[in-house]
């Protein structure tokens, strides 16, 4: 994204329960907008997200197609109302607070996640990586509370020469992040063409994604058919539990399940769900309501 092209700006903010967000958010990915910032209301379980376009027309337009998108989530178990969609226009200093929006980030210890367009660059010497992602992009950006915690897990796990699958890659960021951590192949898939596009060009952007992946439509990891040392999933908790009977079957005999995505209201359906599989929980990981579980294979 050029950040010199914009002369106008419009923003379009959605307030929805804090349990759609993640299949808004994906929602949000597919229409293709041009930024994205959110914001949590933990005591009302309310989060409110926002994205931007340069004509109202075009906010306008997609307002009527998300709308009924957005309806349509209760066939699969998620309830998005009430939601308010608002557009509005940027006041005058919208390309001062674009900019300061998407600058380098430090999400983690190692890990910092720079807009391409920037000319961040670590201090000499030191254990930093940076991963550079389109800020146009909206999903899986490092700014919302489960990309950090996913992050953070992979952090964690990760010692070197792992073979990953990046489950649900989005924009590819988990998928960057692993092998900056020293993963050694890397799997990425995703059932929507627009991630695996976003993913692809993501790749091309950082040069540590050169050798050793593949990028993947598809669903789950049902089409899979090698192990992985570690399977790293951040989507919404009802697919997370269509994918934890998958895992047995993928994963090393010493490997680790990183599952992000989780509200606090959904928690103990997941570590159910864990528990039925024989998936033992060694961590949990908490950024305001939000969860991340490191799981890994019951010895018997």
């Amino acid at each position: 994204m050029d950040k010199d092209n914009f002369m106008d700006l419009y923003q379009m903010t959605i307030k929805m329960p804090a349990l759609a967000a993640p299949a808004v958010e994906n929602l949000l990915m597919e229409a293709d907008f041009d930024g994205l910032q959110w914001q949590d209301d933990y005591a009302m379980k309310q989060v409110a997200v926002t994205v931007y376009a340069t004509t109202k027309q075009t906010l306008q337009t997609k307002s009527t197609i998300l709308q009924p998108q957005i309806d349509r989530l209760l066939e699969f178990g998620i309830n998005p109302h009430p939601f308010k969609i608002e557009i509005k226009p940027v006041n005058g200093k919208w390309k001062t607070n674009w900019e300061a929006s998407y600058q380098a980030e430090r999400i983690t210890r190692f890990l910092t996640i720079a807009p391409t367009w920037s000319d961040y660059e670590p201090m000499p010497n030191s254990d930093e990586r940076v991963i550079r992602l389109d800020p146009g992009m909206s999903f899986g950006t490092g700014t919302h509370p489960t990309t950090k915690l996913a992050l953070q897990a992979l952090e964690t796990v990760l010692r070197g020469q792992e073979t990953v699958f990046d489950v649900g890659c989005g924009s590819g960021v988990l998928s960057i992040a692993a092998r900056s951590l020293g993963a050694l192949q890397i799997v990425a898939g995703d059932n929507d063409p627009i991630a695996v596009a976003a993913t692809q060009r993501n790749f091309a952007n950082n040069p540590v994604m050169k050798l050793n992946h593949q990028v993947k439509q598809q669903s789950l990891l049902t089409e899979q058919d090698q192990l992985a040392d570690v399977i790293v999933a951040n989507m919404l908790a009802e697919v997370l539990l269509l994918l934890i009977p998958q895992v047995n079957d993928h994963l090393t005999a010493t490997g680790k399940f990183i599952l992000a995505g989780i509200y606090v209201d959904q928690l103990a359906k997941v570590t159910n769900a864990l528990n039925q599989q024989h998936l033992k929980i060694e961590q949990t990981l908490t950024r305001g309501k939000w969860y991340a579980l490191i799981a890994s294979k019951e010895q018997r």
